[in-house]
């Protein structure tokens, strides 16, 4: 399922995943400003 928004700002966009300590990974993206 992708959910996403009505703009799409310029941005660096990564994958990530993180574990749990009862053994569940979740799944986003991380999003950081294009320019600094």
């Amino acid at each position: 399922m992708e959910i996403r928004g009505g703009v799409e700002l310029p941005a660096i966009r990564e994958n990530i995943e993180l574990h749990t300590s009862d053994g569940l990974t979740l799944v986003g993206e991380l999003a950081l400003p294009a320019t600094r």
